[in-house]
């Protein structure tokens, strides 16, 4: 072959490599993202979009508090794999689907609460800035009076809630 084809041949294969290292760093970094809804759970239907993420679920958790609750977050997940066959089965079972939930209920529940009570541990032995930071970490920061009156502790009245 001549230079002219193998410059050619060069200028082709270094575009292509290009082309793909381009294109499968893209695909990565869109996996990477933190999306603010998650496709796939069926639609979103009003309210204000979140505008934050977490950087990690449950950033502020030791880690044996957290290996503590992955073996029930795997129970979690199965618990919603059988309600949602529950659901899918042909012919409908109304009573399977009942108990299957009720298990998922039982189970968030139960995790919820030890969350809760890690959190009340931790807050407890926190400073008030400590605090604040918890909160955002674990329910974004606070925004004023455009997050509803659901979110206005000086107003307990106004709350949905209850004050929370």
């Amino acid at each position: 072959m001549r230079a002219r084809s193998w410059a050619i041949v060069l200028g082709v294969s270094v575009a292509l490599n290009l082309f793909f290292v381009g294109w499968f760093s893209a695909r990565a970094l869109q996996h990477g993202e933190v999306h603010p809804e998650r496709p796939g759970h069926g639609l979103v239907v009003g309210g204000p979009r979140r505008t934050w993420q977490r950087d990690r679920s449950f950033e502020w958790m030791s880690e044996s508090e957290r290996a503590e609750l992955r073996p029930r977050r795997r129970g979690l997940r199965g618990a919603r794999h059988d309600a949602e066959a529950a659901m899918r089965a042909e012919p409908f079972d109304a009573e399977r689907l009942r108990q299957a939930l009720a298990v998922l209920r039982k189970e968030t529940d139960g995790i919820q609460a030890s969350v809760h009570e890690y959190m009340l541990r931790r807050a407890g032995a926190m400073s008030a800035d400590e605090r604040r930071h918890l909160a955002d970490a674990q329910w974004g920061p606070e925004r004023g009076p455009e997050r509803g009156p659901e979110h206005h502790p000086e107003h307990p009245d106004r709350s949905v809630n209850g004050g929370r």
